[in-house]
């Protein structure tokens, strides 16, 4: 189940709700149970122990889920829908069954373009429902590696409490907390700035980059050979020279340093480098001496 490809069309991922984790995780993992080249909802069967949840917990978000609406604005104005049109627990085989509301299709189904996809090992190990949801809002603009919400825009999508309203609560109890998450246990990494309007902050800008971490070495240097030619990649100190050094890659592949294009380097030391820059998450984020 890990390793299912979650899809939805990008009106449902902006769409204003209010779930828990358990609830969200139901979801997503009927969702990633979807073949693309399903025409219909099917009955899906979730296994109850790939969701670590007791019997009691899971009947509570069942039973939740099938009060909850989700709202979804478009140029007529907005529609409202629930989730699920039926859910049942089999106790003998330890299933959960779902079948998704039939007025779901267009979100989820033969989806073409306007949508964003991940694995759904993205965001299990996650125990805040605003991480998986900032995740998704911001893995939708991961090729574009920055979004701005309007900071009331984002409460109503996320439905957060008045309480937390207040910038100091909402950066303590939502972004921070999400901003963790996300970096530790998904394909991407995020860091977000408040953007003010006076004195008043009123909108958030998040910039967002591949987690490199998540990727075998080869793979990483691929990618970094791929995207990054001719950036500064990682400012160091060469071990045996004390010469200072501000390293790129040229198009061919090779390191390089800005500083002295003499610079020679030994393939231990080579080797090194690219797992500093692998560590530090190098040419998407500003690495200091």
């Amino acid at each position: 189940m890990k390793n299912n490809l979650v899809v939805k069309k990008n009106p449902l991922v902006n769409a204003r709700y209010k779930l828990n984790p358990l609830e969200l995780k139901i979801i997503l993992a009927v969702v990633g149970m979807i073949d693309k080249d399903d025409s219909d909802f099917w009955t899906y069967q979730i296994r109850v122990s790939d969701l670590d949840a007791d019997y009691k917990n899971l009947q509570r978000a069942a039973r939740s889920l099938m009060k909850r609406l989700f709202e979804i604005e478009n140029d007529d104005g907005w529609v409202m829908m629930p989730w699920f049109s039926y859910m049942a627990y089999k106790k003998r085989e330890g299933v959960l069954e779902c079948h998704f509301d039939p007025k779901l299709k267009p979100y989820l189904l033969q989806l073409k373009d306007n949508f964003t996809a991940y694995t759904l090992k993205s965001v299990l190990p996650m125990r805040s429902s605003y991480s998986i949801r900032i995740y998704e809002l911001l893995k939708q603009y991961e090729t574009i590696g920055s979004r701005v919400f309007n900071l009331d825009e984002l409460l109503q999508i996320l439905q957060v409490p008045k309480s937390y309203h207040v910038w100091r609560a909402f950066s303590r109890r939502v972004l921070e907390p999400a901003r963790k998450e996300i970096n530790q246990y998904s394909d991407i990494t995020i860091n977000y700035q408040p953007v003010k309007t006076g004195r008043k902050i009123t909108a958030i800008n998040f910039r967002i980059a591949p987690n490199l971490k998540k990727l075998p070495l080869k793979q990483y240097i691929a990618r970094v050979r791929a995207e990054c030619v001719g950036k500064t990649l990682l400012r160091t100190t060469d071990k045996e020279t004390g010469k200072k050094i501000e390293l790129s890659v040229s198009e061919k592949g090779y390191l390089y340093n800005n500083l002295d294009p003499h610079w020679k380097i030994t393939h231990k030391r080579a080797q090194e480098i690219w797992q500093l820059m692998q560590d530090n998450e190098v040419c998407f984020e500003y690495i200091a001496e």
